[in-house]
């Protein structure tokens, strides 16, 4: 007990290597560097089952234990174990290259909590990446929506879109609503129609002022034809009271 403990034993007093000397007798006046615990047989008192033990104070290059039960394992006592590992717990090293120094236990601390707040930043961009995700398909969207809206006469908003706009990707729009060019034509026929317009609708353009007034623009007929014809109409007929461009 005293070569694995490498100190006293309760109620005792004095030092191990004040007690037992490098040859397992009595105390002389040479502290040994360790001390040996014999082998250990079968109950047939011949076969080995653990070879000698030699437990070590200092001068150990490396604890070593050998399978072949007749080389002596060679080990640091208990007391020195013990007291490698107390200078371990208090040692303080600068192991997050941060300028503080710290021990085991504070730097069990420093990197949990830096995984923590690692694990939030992550956490923060995947939901970033996902909410602008959803904002570049609903750009997408609503882009292809405003281009048909503005090109397809055929075109009315379909149930694929996103229709909330209190959503992140809503763009407020109305399920089978017409688009606007639809709309547009729908009101176009309409004014031109003899049943619902004037029916008199003059072709004109915008151009530039080649009088004194060169910096407006202004409007010219581009058919006459159209132009007489409505100006006829206009002196005689009560219908015709508008002029269209």
């Amino acid at each position: 007990m005293y070569c694995e403990l490498g100190d006293i034993v309760a109620g005792d007093s004095g030092d191990l290597w004040d007690k037992i000397t490098a040859a397992n007798q009595l105390p002389d006046s040479t502290t040994p560097t360790g001390c040996k615990v014999p082998k250990v047989y079968a109950a047939n008192g011949t076969t080995v089952t653990r070879p000698d033990v030699e437990y070590y104070a200092s001068g150990l290059a490396a604890e070593t234990e050998s399978d072949d039960l007749t080389t002596p394992w060679k080990k640091w006592n208990a007391k020195v174990v013990h007291a490698a590992a107390v200078a371990a717990e208090a040692a303080t090293t600068n192991a997050a290259s941060d300028g503080n120094q710290r021990t085991k236990e504070g730097e069990l601390l420093y990197w949990t909590e830096a995984k923590v707040a690692a694990d939030w930043v992550v956490n923060q961009r995947s939901s970033e990446s996902t909410f602008w995700g959803n904002v570049l398909t609903s750009r997408g969207t609503a882009a292809t929506e405003a281009g048909k809206q503005a090109t397809d006469g055929a075109h009315a908003t379909t149930a694929t879109l996103p229709l909330d706009k209190s959503s992140a990707a809503g763009m407020g729009l109305t399920q089978s609503t017409d688009g606007a060019k639809k709309l547009l034509d729908a009101a176009t026929t309409a004014r031109d129609s003899a049943a619902t317009g004037s029916g008199k609708n003059i072709g004109s353009k915008r151009e530039q002022d080649t009088g004194a007034n060169a910096w407006r623009t202004v409007w010219s007929a581009t058919d006459a034809t159209a132009f007489n014809a409505w100006r006829t109409a206009n002196g005689s007929s009560p219908a015709a009271t508008w002029t269209w461009w």
